[in-house]
């Protein structure tokens, strides 16, 4: 027995846009390749910066893949909050390849954090992967006696400036809007309860303002990718940088708004 899908599909979004914003995330997987060799850095440990783009990598691709789907499967609501995780996905790999302490920190707190999550589920410590944990924190604390747990900077911090209005701004259209709705608060009625009734359809007004935006975030980080990794994205990214140039340039400032 095999799925079928039945689904009318969204035909409002700009057909360049969608396989350039494709095009674009497709594009960091096949930027790395089959494998990656992640160097080691002095201390004989995985580089962290690396380390935490090649997670950022995986994170950033399924999420543009799923948000993407969602679009064209009538699910505008629902991609928006997937395109606040490609947001957020970016925005801390910006943060942690541009300080690299901090990303160390942060691999080194894993099987801190992931103890402590077991503990809160009342976790079996006799288990193999109990232990495991503790052989790995008591490694992390003989190598490094003075380590303390990170504890990250909030997201907001991350993004600029706290009353810089541009960061502001961006923070809100992309984070603290569709935020709302996943945490389902007050603040996001609008966009289910209407005066013809409950909105059920989820559809965007405009598709084409997120899709142009993740494809943005996409370039970005394919651009972080290559100041960090030892790949070569640059000349592929100006390219795609240029087509979606082209493409906003001809859809206009109201993103070729639809019906």
């Amino acid at each position: 027995m095999t799925f079928d899908c039945h689904y009318e599909l969204d035909q409002r979004p700009d057909h360049e846009l969608v396989n350039l914003f494709q095009e674009s995330y497709r594009f960091i997987k096949v930027a790395l390749g089959d494998s990656y060799n992640l160097p080691l850095d002095g201390d004989g440990l995985p580089d962290a910066v690396q380390y935490y783009l090649l997670y950022a990598a995986a994170l950033i691709h399924g999420a543009a893949d799923a948000s993407l789907t969602l679009t064209l499967h009538n699910l505008g609501r629902e991609a928006r909050i997937i395109g606040r995780q490609i947001f957020e996905y970016w925005i801390r790999a910006q943060y942690y390849a541009n300080n690299p302490s901090s990303a160390k920190l942060l691999m080194l707190s894993t099987p801190f954090t992931e103890r402590e999550i077991l503990d809160q589920l009342g976790y079996d410590k006799s288990l193999e992967r109990y232990k495991n944990l503790q052989n790995e924190c008591a490694a992390v604390l003989a190598r490094f006696p003075e380590f303390k747990v990170y504890s990250e900077p909030v997201l907001r911090s991350m993004v600029g400036a706290k009353h810089d209005p541009i960061a502001t701004k961006f923070y809100a259209f992309l984070y603290r809007i569709p935020s709302q709705t996943i945490h389902a608060t007050g603040a996001g009625f609008g966009t289910v309860m209407r005066e013809e009734g409950v909105a059920f359809d989820s559809r965007a007004t405009n598709p084409n303002i997120g899709l142009h935006m993740e494809t943005w975030i996409a370039l970005r980080f394919l651009a972080l990718m290559n100041d960090h990794l030892s790949i070569d994205t640059g000349p592929k990214v100006v390219e795609l940088d240029v087509r979606l140039q082209a493409i906003g340039d001809r859809l206009g400032e109201d993103f070729g708004a639809v019906n």
